[in-house]
């Protein structure tokens, strides 16, 4: 009786040991399966996409230095120095996205080689496949770069502007290869962290059931080693909340040593990836106007496509003589100071609230009208950030020895504007690949012109007749000449944006009045008329290079006299 129940009691005591060491071995064995789960993730996966969302990068960064490099060779014709820079910033970024792309590779190779588990070698072959497939279109691309280059060098432009056409087919296809691969990653990470989770809740409740059948002792060290596991995963869990949230602030500390003490640097390391990315966003935001985005989507929510005539005023500003300025600067220098100037000229754009198109090199075009700005108020606010920038000019000249670091053999910025109103065509253009929401059209490019007219008369600021007929009450202008523009026929009335209404000065108004009555007789033919109130100019204002230029007329047609009917259009033969 008693061996009995011994035995029995034998009997149960080897079954709860039979038990606890099954209970023990399934959580050996799902531990194990948890280990190599999140070894394969912070081993594998997440090198690999850091290894191809760089080289996505790279390639990213080879394409803008090589539209740099184009963009050199239409400035000046030949092999600079600059091209030479960033032809070698380009082969470096090459360089860099091919040693990306085969660690990628080595990295699948290596872990096929010690996989032995047919779902992750499927995993595997297919990454392996698309790896091959990235790797190929990386390659034409770069290929298709290095012909551009050649064409340059050789100083063919056609064959090379017209390979560069190709060229963003073959970037497209690479980063949608890149996206595809990095969703599947992403995809068998996110498997591999299901399982994971689901092997460690396993885990738990064994560890549960071991700790119930053993003892209360047994129980409450199981409720505190439970809380211990559970609590990084909750940290986790609360933190990926926090980034579906919108908060990149987030870090979580890390508590233990073990994988999922590297399960929780891996996710402080991802955060932190998602903040550069979103101050890479940032960065590229300011290339876009955000007003232009709201204004792409339609009441229906699909993208803007058919361009549409309106009445809008379009400006030009150019820097005064940008070429010697920028071979007296180093490339450091002048980056360092376009930079500082376009900010500054934009700022005084934005803040009435106009459009900036591009920038095309020193250039800024840009363009004010509905839907961004009321329709009855677009030329006056251009005229407004014209004379801002010419007000904020100087200050900015004297900022100019710590902007450069130089004290001796400074630059001075001066900068031509043109400004005009009249229809254009506004819409979204472009390719199928790229767009721009842009004007075009004949007064975009006579805004353009009136830009470079500055050169002839001297002046900063000229405005045609249509914004001269809309703003007159509010600011002081001077009716310089007519003239007809390169390309164009029409006979165009320009004027010279002095400043705002509040600004007037006796003298100024003296000034213009001589100008402006010299200038009727010299349409009236009068000449010794005219010739009075332009030299009366010239006393006034010797630097007025417009009324000696008129000087200078009025010899000629003294000596050569104009033909019947002569109007007294001037007109111009270059930009």
């Amino acid at each position: 009786m008693l061996k009995s129940i011994q035995s029995k009691i034998l009997g149960l005591f080897l079954t709860l040991i039979f038990i606890m060491a099954l209970v023990a071995a399934l959580s050996v064995w799902r531990t194990r399966l948890v280990s190599r789960e999140l070894q394969s993730l912070t081993t594998v996966y997440f090198p690999l996409d850091r290894r191809i969302e760089n080289a996505g990068a790279h390639v990213l960064e080879q394409e803008i230095f090589l539209e740099r490099m184009i963009e050199e060779y239409h400035i000046h014709h030949s092999n600079t120095q600059k091209a030479a820079t960033l032809h070698k910033e380009w082969s470096e970024r090459g360089q860099q996205a091919s040693a990306e792309l085969q660690d990628a590779a080595d990295l699948l190779e290596q872990q096929r080689q010690i996989t032995a588990e047919p779902d992750q070698l499927v995993h595997i072959a297919r990454l392996q496949l698309m790896l091959e497939n990235s790797a190929a279109d990386y390659a034409d691309f770069e290929d298709h770069s290095k012909r551009i280059w050649q064409h340059l060098r050789n100083q063919q432009y056609q064959p090379a502007s017209l390979l560069e056409a190709d060229l963003h087919t073959e970037e497209d296809q690479f980063d949608r290869q890149i996206d595809k691969l990095r969703s599947e990653i992403q995809q068998i990470t996110a498997l591999a962290a299901d399982r994971a989770s689901r092997h460690e809740t396993e885990v738990i409740v064994l560890n549960s059931i071991t700790t119930l059948l053993a003892s209360l002792i047994a129980i409450l060290t199981a409720v505190f080693t439970t809380r211990r596991l559970v609590q990084p995963i909750q940290n986790l869990m609360n933190g990926t909340r926090a980034i579906g949230d919108g908060d990149l602030e987030t870090e979580i500390p890390v508590t233990s040593s073990d994988e999922l003490g590297s399960l929780t640097r891996s996710f402080n390391q991802m955060i932190a990836e998602l903040r550069v990315k979103e101050r890479i966003k940032s960065t590229f935001g300011q290339y876009v106007d955000p007003r232009i985005v709201d204004q792409l989507i339609d009441a229906d929510g699909s993208p803007l496509s058919d361009g549409e005539k309106k009445a809008m005023t379009i400006f030009f500003s150019d820097i005064a003589g940008f070429t010697p300025m920028s071979e007296m600067l180093t490339p450091g220098s002048l980056v360092g100071l376009m930079n500082a100037y376009l900010s500054e000229m934009s700022q005084a754009i934005r803040a009435e609230h106009g459009v900036i198109d591009k920038y095309i090199g020193d250039a800024i075009m840009a363009f004010w009208g509905p839907p961004f700005t009321p329709a009855d108020e677009h030329s006056y606010l251009a005229c407004r950030a014209a004379l801002a920038q010419k007000r904020i000019l100087p200050a900015f000249n004297e900022r100019l020895p710590d902007l450069l670091g130089l004290r001796r053999n400074l630059p001075t910025v001066r900068f031509r504007i043109g400004i005009h109103s009249g229809e254009v065509i506004v819409g979204n253009m472009g390719s199928e690949f790229s767009r721009n929401f842009t004007v075009m059209g004949d007064n975009v490019n006579l805004a353009s012109r009136l830009e470079g007219v500055n050169k002839l008369y001297g002046t900063q600021i000229i405005v045609s007749a249509a914004v001269h007929q809309k703003c007159h009450p509010d600011f002081i202008f001077r009716k310089l000449d007519q003239i007809t523009v390169k390309g164009r026929e029409e006979p165009v009335v320009i004027y010279e944006l002095i400043s705002s209404a509040d600004e007037a000065d006796a003298n100024w108004q003296q000034w213009i009045h001589n100008y402006e009555q010299g200038l009727q007789a010299y349409f009236g033919q009068d000449w010794a008329r005219a010739l009075r109130f332009f030299q009366d100019c010239q006393k006034q204002n010797q630097g007025d290079r417009a009324s000696r230029l008129l000087i200078e007329r009025i010899a000629h047609l003294k000596s050569n006299p104009p033909p019947r009917g002569w109007n007294g259009v001037f007109k111009l033969t270059s930009k």
